[in-house]
């Protein structure tokens, strides 16, 4: 069996790779910063920042296929952009493709114990 993603796949991937060059790798060292000096179960200054690059870029709800809520991706054509996200502790928090708006705290200390247990 021959398989390809599907362009609206593609489209997502490269969407959220640029998303995370541009936005979350570089910011990993500060968001771990944010973390260290913040209340733990307060949002993240550059995490909620982030979070709002990401609904302008259209980076939100990626996880609902109802194209009217959501980015209108199959289970199918989300995988890819899961695998993109989970390259980085901290995409989970920075888009709720993943982990929802209010427990986004949680999963960034979550991310931050993560990439420090394997950094």
């Amino acid at each position: 069996m021959i398989f390809d993603y599907s362009d609206k796949a593609k489209d997502a991937q490269a969407a959220i790779a640029a998303f995370m060059a541009e936005h979350v790798y570089p910011n990993e060292a500060e968001i771990l910063t944010q973390l260290d000096d913040g209340d733990r179960w307060q949002p993240v200054p550059l995490i909620e920042a982030l979070k709002v690059k990401a609904k302008a870029q259209g980076l939100w709800n990626l996880f609902l296929p109802d194209s009217e809520h959501g980015a209108g991706l199959s289970n199918l054509d989300y995988a890819p952009a899961c695998e993109e996200m989970g390259r980085s502790a901290f995409a989970p928090a920075t888009s709720p493709a993943m982990c929802s708006q209010s427990t986004a705290a949680r999963c960034a200390r979550s991310a931050e114990l993560a990439f420090r247990a394997t950094s």
